[in-house]
């Protein structure tokens, strides 16, 4: 009797497992909330399962009544796609040097534009507008300036067609505009862009890292400096004290260490003459354009 009571407990068990099986399963596809659906066959959702937009998922755990109380069955995860909230990102770079509000530029700069998303750019969309010309937008214009795209990245360059005024007369701006497939919008504008009027010269601090240099430690010392316009450029390490050269180099214009705007030199602390490592001392760097010292700044070496 207990035998024949059992086996009924068991299929009633099973007849109750199937019937809530059917009751709770989900259908096999989920939308979330940016539109992308995820698929999965083998689970079955509670109204506590998580899905967040950090792509983190909870077990699917389904819980019905058995013959001797509650039954809890555990599934896989489901496949979980983050919605995209975050917009796309721009740079503007000028020979490879990102540009900054304020900068120096050559009256006819060319501008490299770099958009960005994590998931997927909508580079149909692109503007750029230069002052108050729109130079980039509709379909045409982003084929003619684009240099390379691909899902999740757009690089579009252009020269403007005419000299840009100078200080004396105006100062200019770009604007960037980008979207991506979820419609998020990333707006870039970088203002006070400057051509310089009249003679060259460097445009706020000289600044030397590390200090100190220590050959011990250190490979080169690192010189920023910037200019108002291309220039021909003589760099100079004087020893302390006298007027004896410890180092020299020169750059050409429009080139790094001689281009308008953003520049970056670099010493590896030894004499150009001797080729041995500088002593510990204070020693004076120089620019020097047309003849004239445009800036100086002390490097300081201690091992």
């Amino acid at each position: 009797m207990i035998k024949k009571l059992f086996i009924i407990a068991c299929v009633l068990t099973g007849l109750v497992f199937q019937a809530a099986a059917s009751d709770n399963k989900a259908e096999k596809m989920i939308v979330d909330s940016g539109g992308i659906k995820s698929t999965s066959e083998h689970f079955i959702l509670n109204s506590k399962m998580a899905i967040n937009n950090n792509r983190s998922t909870s077990d699917a755990v389904s819980s019905f009544m058995g013959f001797f109380g509650p039954y809890v069955a555990g599934f896989n995860k489901p496949s979980v796609i983050k919605m995209d909230s975050d917009p796309p990102t721009a740079i503007v770079k000028i020979k490879e040097v990102p540009l900054k509000t304020a900068d120096y530029v050559t009256k006819r700069p060319k501008f490299n534009i770099l958009l960005n998303d994590l998931v997927a750019l909508d580079p149909s969309k692109t503007k750029v507008i230069l002052d108050e010309s729109t130079i980039i937008e509709g379909a045409a214009a982003i084929r003619t300036f684009t240099v390379s795209q691909d899902a999740k990245t757009q690089h579009l360059a252009f020269t403007p067609d005419k000299d840009l005024e100078t200080e004396d007369i105006r100062s200019h701006a770009i604007k960037i505009d980008g979207y991506d497939l979820a419609g998020n919008l990333t707006h870039k504008e970088i203002t006070d862009l400057k051509v310089a009027a009249g003679a060259v010269r460097v445009v706020g601090p000289v600044l030397v890292t590390p200090r100190p240099f220590s050959h011990n430690r250190d490979k080169f010392i690192t010189i920023i400096y910037n200019l108002n316009a291309d220039a021909k450029i003589n760099a100079f390490v004087y020893a302390p004290g006298n007027n004896v050269i410890e180092w020299h180099n020169s750059y050409e214009p429009g080139t790094m260490g001689g281009q308008a705007g953003y520049n970056e030199i670099s010493w590896d602390g030894r004499s150009s003459a001797s080729k041995q490592p500088a002593g510990n001392a204070i020693y004076v760097f120089q620019i020097v354009a047309e003849g004239k010292i445009l800036s100086k700044a002390y490097i300081v070496i201690f091992n």
